[in-house]
């Protein structure tokens, strides 16, 4: 067993911007005693008020934290924008392969306002990566190798392509990802945005038997030694961090799009080359061939890349993956 050690003695300064604190969440009906309200809380309540009123609900064991909306649903429960639902999830689900949760690992989805918008529909797929992602930075970036995401959401080490955090959003634009999760026998309510995030904090599961990518942990990452046992941040700590990166991240979408441009720009996992920001393969969503681009640029719309000798602009809505040419395929 690895013992979980205090956070505190390992984590950054934490978010520079000043403000009042967010107030406690409220607690939505809550089975089993491995989740700390009073931790969530304790946490948010040093962080930056948010605007979105976040409530959380943790249930020990459900197939996938996606369905867990439908079932309060079911219950009477009213869904808001900023409900969070928290498991140990048995049996959750990726665009490739399944995702299983370890007793350590934070499985989540969290409510949203839906959109019919696709640049914005665009934009909350990749702030559900760029969130967990800060939240790590702020929490063991000193520590921890630099992580990037692979476009337009998961999170990687990208020097091994070690895949560390899975994210899928499922609104009233994803028509074909809906019906191909419901074929499967997910149960997802209509109306809302359901943002899912899954992100490997201990090391517990043998994840190279999981088909997400050789995937790896944080506890992984921070070990400095083979005799250390690595960083085991606590989950609710975590679910904190990453909720208030993802209303700050949903706020600059809103008010400075260039600054989140700016901040896919620093963050995207491309391969190093000489004179652009880095090269990738592209493919767009109506399945054109793939292309091999040099990145340019990107702006609060889209991609300005260079495919060959030719300049293409790629609206963010068109394009399905962008990535180096080793990650294509995981």
């Amino acid at each position: 067993m690895v013992t979980p050690i205090d956070d505190d003695m390992h984590a950054a300064d934490g978010p520079s911007e000043p403000g009042p604190t967010m107030p406690a969440t409220e607690r939505l009906p809550t089975s089993g005693a491995r989740f700390s309200h009073e931790e969530l809380e304790g946490v948010l309540s040093t962080l930056p008020r948010t605007s979105i009123p976040f409530r959380c609900a943790f249930m020990p064991n459900v197939d996938s934290t996606m369905n867990m909306p439908a079932d309060f649903k079911d219950t009477g429960h009213v869904l808001k924008p900023g409900d969070t639902f928290v498991s140990n999830q048995k049996s959750g689900t990726g665009v490739r392969g399944a995702w299983f949760t370890g007793e350590h690992d934070l499985a989540m989805t969290v409510v949203l306002e839906d959109t019919d918008d696709p640049l914005k529909r665009a934009y909350v797929e990749t702030i559900g990566g760029l969130a967990p992602l800060f939240a790590l930075r702020d929490l063991v970036g000193e520590v921890m190798p630099p992580i990037k995401f692979k476009w337009p959401n998961d999170l990687y080490e990208p020097t091994g392509a070690h895949k560390i955090c899975g994210v899928m959003g499922v609104g009233q634009l994803d028509t074909e990802r809906r019906a191909a999760l419901e074929e499967k026998g997910f149960r997802l309510v209509e109306g809302h945005l359901l943002l899912g995030i899954g992100l490997n904090l201990g090391t517990e599961v043998d994840r190279q038997e999981i088909d997400r990518g050789q995937p790896t942990s944080v506890q992984t990452l921070t070990k400095t030694d083979p005799s250390d046992t690595g960083i085991l941040l606590s989950r609710e700590r975590v679910i904190a961090y990453t909720l208030y990166h993802l209303d700050r991240l949903l706020a600059i979408a809103e008010s400075d799009p260039a600054e989140l441009a700016s901040n896919i720009e620093d963050n995207l996992w491309l391969d190093p080359s000489e004179g652009a920001l880095g090269r990738g393969i592209l493919t767009t969503n109506s399945g054109g061939a793939p292309a091999s681009a040099h990145l340019k640029s990107v702006t609060p719309e889209g991609f300005l890349v260079a495919v060959g000798i030719n300049k293409v602009f790629y609206p963010f809505s068109e394009v399905r993956r962008f990535c180096p040419a080793r990650a294509v395929e995981i």
